[in-house]
């Protein structure tokens, strides 16, 4: 009898121990839960659509259409902690976008722009600028070109870790020859366009 109490005894003294420091000789469990360095660091293309709109000076003040824009898009971001800058290569295609004179039509445009921007959590918020030229179609007559600066403002936003939307607005300033008519040849034209357009992009 005293050696089944003594045997009791023991199994309880040991279970209370193994209950008080169930980890004790167990090695921490460690999870690596650190964020990358620079997750928009990297390549990316994506598709935009929008509107375009604009004026030109010319020997008057001539209000162009405001009609859909679609256009695609390619670009490299480097990062550095919230900041973010890269290279943008982009061009934008117009359905019909006519004015009073001529009835030039401003089929497309192709543009290189700089961008910098800031990271607040999953949102990045940027400015641009650039270079753009766009090519006007008279009908009937010579296609030229124009071109000029660009300069922009927009925010993304990160759906998953690849894939995201973007809202941006881009101001150009442009300027060509017209050679529409013989009494026209070399003659400057000015031209604003804006384009204000939604995008969908996919980072590698």
């Amino acid at each position: 009898m005293t050696r089944l109490l003594l045997t009791s005894t023991i199994l309880a003294l040991a279970t209370t121990t193994a209950i008080a420091n169930p980890l004790e000789d167990s090695p921490p469990l460690s999870f690596n839960t650190a964020p990358t360095a620079a997750p928009l660091e990297g390549f990316y293309i994506g598709i935009e659509g929008g509107q375009v709109s604009g004026h030109a000076d010319y020997w008057r003040y001539l209000v162009f259409e405001s009609v859909p824009a679609l256009g695609v898009f390619a670009a490299y971001n480097f990062q550095n902690g919230s900041t973010v800058f890269g290279g943008e290569v982009r061009t934008l295609h117009f359905n019909d976008f006519i004015d009073y004179l001529d009835r030039n039509e401003v089929r497309a445009v192709i543009e290189l722009r700089w961008r910098v921007g800031m990271t607040r959590g999953d949102a990045l918020f940027y400015g641009a600028v650039g270079y753009s030229v766009a090519s006007v179609d008279p009908e009937g007559e010579t296609i030229f070109d124009m071109d000029g600066l660009n300069v922009g403002a927009g925010v993304e936003y990160n759906i998953t870790d690849n894939f995201f939307v973007r809202g941006d607005f881009t101001h150009r300033t442009l300027r060509g020859d017209l050679v529409t008519r013989p009494w026209l040849r070399n003659t400057p034209w000015d031209q604003n366009l804006q384009t204000v357009t939604v995008s969908a992009g996919y980072r590698f």
